[in-house]
């Protein structure tokens, strides 16, 4: 559970896609709205990145302190 604060603008916004999309709780109209940011989103990979992975699969390897540097970077 988390609680967020919002401001005015925002809360009265919520209210209004709560009522407009008939949504039982701001819980349920936050978590509609994020869903639909991430169907929108684009990822876009660093060049960096698609170059290590193509050299691990080559064979090239890397150690696991350099492969958590990467996964922490994405």
């Amino acid at each position: 559970m988390s609680l967020v604060a919002l401001d005015k603008k925002n809360d009265e916004y919520i209210n209004f896609l709560k009522k407009e999309y008939g949504f039982k709780s701001k819980k349920e109209t936050l978590n509609f709205i994020v869903e639909k940011f991430r169907e929108r989103q684009k990822f876009e990979v660093r060049e960096d990145y698609i170059k290590k992975l193509k050299k691990i699969s080559k064979g090239k390897h890397y150690s696991e302190k350099e492969v958590k540097e990467v996964l922490k970077s994405v």
